[in-house]
């Protein structure tokens, strides 16, 4: 009894065109997150900041969670990337990375405010949820209806 399979180069096909596209994709699918944890991260820091400020009775200029930006998206051994981070100097010639750091670990003068896992939690979601749009478009487009 022969087995005959009908639409097997058509799979295959789909199959190629799936692949041949798949860094395209994934460059893509990390750049729909830029915003998305750009937006996280500084929600994360401001709140770390206002409870920091209600805590000592200063008061933030915002300088920091305004020098939050992303990376353009870069690749690597290990895939397509972009780092979120705070950029630049405050007004105090002070590194706003640096800056973020005395905030989430504290100093022997200031008591740690916690914003990475903020950070995070805060676009995590919705970040997987873009990247699962851009690959499922890229999915639909070879292997849907048309």
């Amino acid at each position: 009894m022969a087995v005959t399979i009908d639409g097997f180069d058509e799979l295959i096909a789909s199959f190629d065109r799936y692949t041949d596209g798949y860094k395209e994709m994934a460059k893509e699918a990390v750049e729909k997150t830029r915003p998305l944890s750009e937006a996280g991260m500084k929600s994360a820091l401001s709140s770390a900041i206002s409870g920091h400020a209600t805590k000592s009775g200063r008061m933030s200029t915002g300088s920091l969670v305004g020098s939050v930006q992303a990376t353009p998206v870069k690749e690597n051994d290990l895939g397509f990337y972009s780092v979120t981070r705070p950029t630049g100097r405050n007004a105090h010639g002070e590194r706003n990375g640096a800056v973020a750091a005395y905030l989430e670990y504290g100093t022997s003068k200031m008591a740690p405010s916690s914003w990475r896992e903020a950070s995070k939690n805060n676009c995590e979601a919705q970040v997987v949820k873009a990247m699962e749009d851009v690959i499922n478009k890229k999915v639909e487009e070879c292997f849907g209806d048309g």
